[in-house]
């Protein structure tokens, strides 16, 4: 039996100050051998790493790793790093913004291995079978003060049996949807792979433009469904 190598985006959302990680995976590719699928798991995986504080990504330490918190203290002296003196959550994530500039690329790693279970993406393999591009409008909901997606991630608009095809549709849904944002539209953007993106309102948030070409915002995705063997 044929097999493929699938990158799927965890289920991590906002729950306060923190984000937690809940049951469902969206699948984003599939790839023919495993190195091709590892290359782009860890691509989308930096990408985060880079905009997100990991001691956010959990309300208790047992969230974070399966390290003892002594251990983990232990783990990033190694590489000369010195663990803040409380041993609390909210000490480790201030440590990690005080820090920042000094830490090297190594040291930043380092921290992150040993985070074993904050991770944004995963690889499976799974049976090589028919799949299908569903073109997902996600579903930005305003709160009273800023807009973040909704609980379901998005709707499905359409779905082609070509990834490029599917892209194409998306492009022209994105482009469609950005004129109805025009400046006078101020974006929070609260989703998980964007923690600090800023905040609503004249004196600290970025207008729609810049939230779309340079925070990332997306109106439209494209996911990858499995369709199953035989369809």
């Amino acid at each position: 039996m044929n097999s493929r190598f699938v990158v799927r985006r965890l289920n991590w959302r906002p729950a306060g100050e923190h984000f937690i990680r809940l049951p469902g995976e969206v699948r984003l590719g599939a790839f023919d051998t495993f190195d091709a699928a590892s290359a782009d798991r860890h691509t989308r995986e930096a990408e985060v790493r880079g905009r997100v504080n990991p001691f956010k990504c959990g309300t208790a330490w047992h969230a974070l790793t399966v390290m003892p918190e002594p251990v983990f203290r232990d783990w990033v002296r190694d590489v000369g790093l010195e663990p803040p003196p409380a041993n609390t959550l909210a000490g480790w994530l201030a440590w990690w913004d005080g820090t920042q500039h000094a830490r090297t690329a190594e040291q930043t790693e380092r921290v992150w291995d040993g985070l074993t279970r904050v991770r944004f993406f995963d690889t499976v393999e799974r049976p090589a079978g028919e799949v299908a591009f569903a073109v997902v409008r996600v579903t930005w909901e305003y709160n009273d003060a800023w807009y973040e997606p909704s609980a379901e991630g998005g709707r499905t608009v359409k779905a082609f049996r070509s990834r490029a095809r599917a892209e194409a549709e998306r492009e022209r849904l994105e482009a469609e949807a950005r004129r109805q944002w025009d400046n006078r539209h101020w974006v929070q953007a609260v989703r998980w792979e964007l923690a600090d993106w800023p905040s609503l309102g004249d004196r600290v948030g970025t207008d729609s433009e810049k939230a779309f070409d340079r925070l990332g915002v997306r109106l439209y995705e494209v996911i990858e469904v499995d369709l199953g063997e035989g369809t």
